[in-house]
């Protein structure tokens, strides 16, 4: 894991309200997403922040 990195995981599938819940929390602390996935048999949901990218 790189330095300034968060990632989250959960599981149950996509839930798009907590994806926002999530990224507004982070927001607040100067993180921005720039990844997210999701293991389709799992249903693993992985969420990726950093303070020097931009994305999501």
């Amino acid at each position: 894991m790189k330095e300034d990195e968060v990632k989250v995981f959960y599981s149950g599938g996509l839930n798009e309200e907590l994806d926002k819940a999530i990224v507004d929390c982070l927001k607040e602390f100067g993180y921005k997403r720039w990844a997210s996935g999701m293991e389709i048999e799992s249903q693993v949901r992985d969420l990726v922040f950093d303070k020097g990218k931009t994305g999501g």
